[in-house]
């Protein structure tokens, strides 16, 4: 396997957080080449716990990965709520699951 168009399921937990601020084609032709790393109907599954200054929130990594070609269809899945958000992570984060379909 040469990873590339061969795996079925990324999982990116808090392991990378795209910039809002500059150039957003870094962020887009980093998105490609993880769609690129996908067989059709493979998963990415996105998780942040929390928002940081200066990363992309939910909406605009939606929009980041259906442009670099992720499936229309994503589920978005609510992270639980209660607790206490604290002055050090009062932004809850979300889940995203996204998929690769089969090319048109």
């Amino acid at each position: 396997m040469d990873s590339f168009g061969d795996l079925d399921l990324i999982i990116m937990i808090n392991s990378l957080r795209f910039e809002s601020k500059g150039d957003m084609g870094v962020a887009s032709r980093y998105a490609r080449e993880i769609l690129r790393m996908l067989g059709t109907g493979g998963r990415l599954i996105y998780y942040q716990d929390r928002l940081i200054s200066g990363s992309c929130g939910k909406k605009e990594t939606i929009e980041l990965l259906l442009d670099a070609g992720f499936s229309g269809r994503y589920q978005d899945l609510a992270i639980p709520s209660g607790g206490s958000a604290t002055s050090e992570y009062p932004v809850p984060g979300f889940f995203l699951v996204f998929r690769k379909e089969p090319a048109a």
